[in-house]
């Protein structure tokens, strides 16, 4: 706020300033002015903007006086930025009527300032003037505003006492997460529930996002709540998006806890691709979980989370196990040597027993020649193999392409040393850094554009189902959503659901094959073939073999009980000639149709 000239904190205190900023003159000039106008639109709320004399810029509302009015008016300067230097607000009667006046305005010896105050209070006379009519609906949002502040500042002492220290700007700030928590939930929501356990669900939802974060795996809390309505179960969900569906979820719940209804579900997508669920329930007779269904939810969610990763290295093994999995991203990770000029680090596990894990290091990294490569590598195989628990089993000549460099490295991992995965990823990845410097972990960069492309493909299929779109997106094989673009990646997912849908609609659990081109400008650049079928109608291996000739990325998408075999084939570089086209659609046709009417 800039400081009245000639009042000193001790003059104000005495009684002695500021006194009016505004002069008599000044003052009168626009008082009539503004009565004037609004007794000729009959009455009707009027705004006027005064700029034209000295440092003091000014906005002027009259209207039949409401409970808010000064409020609302002054609190849309406040959210276009302005730091109010003089505000005045009364109420003169008028008859049987009482008018309300605000008069508001900054100080400023910057005339550019003072132009754009006249500018924005200029765009925002219409609004002020809609405000200013105090309609039931403008209370009634005014009574919320303030009952939901009420409630973020209650929220926010309760969350102090429950965090270990000082709450960070990342929760408290403008965009924080106690923010995003009280605007997104109803008022309903936040009335019946206690201050005490929405600062629980805050922190609870924090602390399990930083988990996944941390350690790469899902996390899961389940608490019992009391509403002023009713007993719930709060169960908490954060995942990387690719790993969990909201759907699968749902129905996970729904065979734990028999009879159960859910009463409350949101769930947001974190930047870096992690995914925050909330969901409440209550059981038949409207109890929360006793101790044996909090059992029984857990186990059932923590087989589901399982089931994920199983499927996932199926995914892999169905294109011949990791190793041809990693080769497959080779030239994705090349290319993204090439163009930050990092190296890129891919770590995945190949299997994981009670025991051990078995996992696959695969790096791209430049050298000048192949003995300064060698020394490099040398140095971190030794420098992995001397870690505790950790053995190097193999490494196998590097490949090079000009500079760089790449190379597998196979590592064995006891369970008993590590007994969470993801310390062990982190030691390895602290060896790499130690020995080539700043490096770029892979599956993190391809977590965040998975983020960032789903956000994409959304908007091109408005249409369809959110919970749809981003369901079939992971289940694309994932070196495909690296390196296709997010039209080609909608236009399989659109392919897939038009293709199920239709099958569903009709009563069939078969269809196919739907044949879809690919084009890249005026160039065809790969035909797609979509095959549905029931679940575990064939192999994988069964459509690949009609197309093993050519080149081909095959995703399976499973939904309403139907699988999608999605095969995009090219052959150099090109979609399929109309030949090759019939010929493989025909190969296709009696994989495509061994289902049946239900």
């Amino acid at each position: 706020m800039v400081q009245t000239h000639g009042c000193s904190i001790e003059d104000l205190a005495a009684g002695m300033c500021p006194g009016s900023l505004v002069d008599s003159e000044r003052r009168k000039r626009i008082f009539s002015a503004l009565i004037e106008r609004s007794r000729a639109s009959g009455d009707s709320p009027t705004v006027m903007v005064d700029t034209d004399r000295g440092e003091l810029a000014l906005v002027a509302v009259t209207a039949i006086d409401w409970p808010g009015l000064a409020s609302i008016c002054l609190g849309e300067l406040h959210y276009h930025g302005w730091n109010l230097d003089f505000v005045e607000g009364f109420a003169v009667a008028e008859g049987d009527t009482r008018r309300g006046f605000v008069l508001a305005g900054i100080r400023d010896s910057d005339s550019a300032r003072r132009r754009k105050f006249a500018r924005d209070a200029q765009k925002i006379q219409g609004l002020l003037e809609k405000l200013a009519e105090g309609r039931a609906d403008t209370l009634s949002l005014l009574a919320r505003s303030s009952e939901r502040l009420e409630i973020y500042e209650q929220v926010r002492t309760q969350l102090q006492k429950l965090a270990p220290g000082p709450l960070p700007e990342s929760v408290t700030g403008a965009s924080g997460e106690l923010v995003l928590f009280i605007s997104s939930r109803s008022d309903e929501y936040l009335r019946e529930r206690r201050p005490e356990d929405l600062a629980q669900m805050v922190l609870t939802n924090i602390e399990l996002v930083e988990g996944v974060r941390s350690r790469g795996t899902p996390q899961m809390r389940l608490r019992n709540i009391r509403t002023t309505r009713e007993h719930l179960t709060g169960i908490n969900i954060a995942a990387y998006e690719r790993d969990i569906s909201f759907q699968d979820c749902l129905s996970a719940l729904s065979f734990a806890w028999p009879g159960s209804t859910v009463r409350h579900q949101r769930r947001y997508t974190t930047p870096d691709g992690i995914i925050s669920i909330r969901i409440e329930m209550t059981s038949s007779t409207g109890l929360a979980a006793d101790r044996e269904e909090l059992r029984r939810i857990e186990e059932t969610l923590q087989k589901l989370l399982v089931k994920n990763e199983i499927e996932r290295l199926k995914r892999i093994h169905r294109y011949g196990g990791r190793e041809h999995y990693a080769r497959a991203l080779i030239p994705l990770l090349l290319r993204e040597c090439e163009s930050t000029r990092l190296p890129q680090v891919y770590i995945a596990p190949e299997t994981i027993s009670t025991f051990q894990a078995e996992l696959k290091l695969l790096m791209v990294f430049s050298a000048p020649g192949i003995e300064a490569h060698d020394e490099r590598v040398l140095k971190l195989v030794g420098s992995i193999d001397k870690l505790e628990g950790m053995t190097v089993v193999s490494f196998k000549s590097p490949t090079g392409y000009g500079e760089r460099w790449v190379d597998i490295i196979d590592i064995t991992v006891q369970r008993s040393v590590y007994p969470e995965m993801e310390d062990a990823y982190g030691q390895i990845k602290r060896r790499i850094e130690e020995i080539l410097g700043r490096f770029r972990d892979f599956d993190m960069g391809m977590r965040l554009n998975d983020a960032k492309q789903l956000r994409e493909v959304r908007a091109l299929l408005e249409d369809l189902p959110d919970s749809v779109i981003t369901d079939f997106y992971y289940r694309l094989e994932d070196f495909l959503r690296a390196s296709a673009p997010v039209e080609e990646l909608a236009q399989h997912i659109r392919l897939a659901f038009e293709t199920m849908n239709g099958a569903l609609r009709e009563g069939r659990d078969s269809a196919g094959p739907v044949v879809s081109v690919v084009r890249n400008g005026e160039t065809e650049s790969a035909t797609i073939f979509c095959c549905v079928m029931p679940e575990h109608a064939h192999t994988f291996q069964d459509f690949l073999d009609t197309v093993k000739e050519y080149r081909v990325t095959a995703s399976l998408i499973d939904w309403s009980g139907l699988n999608a075999v999605l095969l995009r084939v090219s052959e150099q570089g090109a979609a399929l000639p109309e030949e090759a086209v019939a010929r493989v659609a025909a190969n296709l046709q009696s994989l495509c149709r061994s289902g049946h009417k239900p």
